[in-house]
């Protein structure tokens, strides 16, 4: 791994724009890239008597947008603008996600310093950011937040917008006075709850751009892996077919052992990256990031 800090390839580099929620919904390259204007106080203000004290919160200005999607599915849409965006099971959450794989208390965003951050909190599944774990990090619209089996997209693009198969009905339910949310009808709800059964087995995540990828299960973001040898690659024979130059016929094999997921380089003149390790073979770990040429797969392992 370089020690040079990189763009991961599914986070846009974008900035916030002092503009309305709207404006932030365009693309970055239909928009200057101009950092919020916020009164930004220093770390500490000196008190008449000498004494020093935190410097006052600034709030946000405006609200953000905050889509909650399983694959292609979009189950939620929040516009909230408070100080801490609370996310998780709980029902006293702000961003409810009823789903087991889920905490009650999962992760936060913060305000802070003039942006959002991202907290996890301890959740048993983790948090991620663009595909990787995530603890405490910076925001920037177009991220996508990984709480359980399900994406959070902040500020989503217009490019996201259109990646989702529906929108969500009018119809709203409680919630608290700061944030506004819009949810799927029960019927929805339900075909969401299927699509996290299918999805509770060993499987890939497509991050960033899913064209040139078929497989199982490509349609909702992700590839199942079914059977005891996947094969990933280009020929028309693979389970997992990957487009491109970059990629040879038959490129990498997933296989199971005593079970467990082993991942394997099967050509001579393409590479194969694991956790961004150039490797021959190796054991697959929940949440490792395998990467052929310019695609990038996360591994899930079966729920337990």
């Amino acid at each position: 791994m370089s020690n040079n800090q990189t763009e991961h390839p599914n986070r846009p580099n974008r900035s916030f724009s002092d503009d309305t929620p709207e404006r932030l919904l365009q693309e970055a390259s239909e928009a200057p890239e101009t950092q919020l204007e916020l009164q930004r106080p220093g770390p500490l203000e000196l008190c008449a008597s000498g004494e020093v004290k935190p410097a006052p919160t600034v709030r946000p200005t405006a609200p953000v947008t905050l889509l909650v999607a399983l694959g292609r599915t979009l189950v939620s849409e929040t516009h909230c603008a408070k100080q801490t965006i609370s996310i998780g099971r709980g029902t006293n959450q702000d961003i409810v996600i009823d789903d087991e794989s889920v905490s009650r208390e999962h992760c936060q965003l913060r305000f802070e310093s003039g942006r959002y951050m991202v907290r996890d909190l301890g959740a048993s599944n983790g948090t991620t950011l663009n595909g990787r774990p995530a603890i405490d990090e910076p925001l920037a619209p177009g991220d996508e937040i990984g709480v359980g089996r399900f994406v959070v997209i902040f500020v989503p693009s217009s490019r996201q917008l259109a990646r989702v198969d529906h929108r969500i009905n009018a119809s709203t339910r409680m919630a608290p006075p700061e944030a506004s949310t819009r949810y799927l009808s029960a019927d929805q709800i339900q075909g969401v709850r299927q699509a996290v059964r299918q999805e509770r087995g060993a499987h890939l995540k497509i991050i960033g751009d899913p064209r040139g990828i078929i497989g199982p299960g490509s349609a909702r973001g992700s590839l199942v892996i079914a059977g005891p040898n996947v094969t990933l690659g280009r020929d028309e024979t693979a389970r997992i077919r990957l487009s491109g130059w970059h990629v040879a016929r038959r490129h990498a094999e997933i296989s199971r052992q005593d079970g467990r997921f082993v991942l394997r380089r099967l050509c001579r003149f393409r590479r194969l990256f694991l956790n961004e390790q150039s490797i021959q073979i190796a054991e697959l770990s929940d949440r490792d990031v395998i990467r052929i040429g310019r695609y990038s797969l996360q591994f899930w392992d079966a729920a337990r």
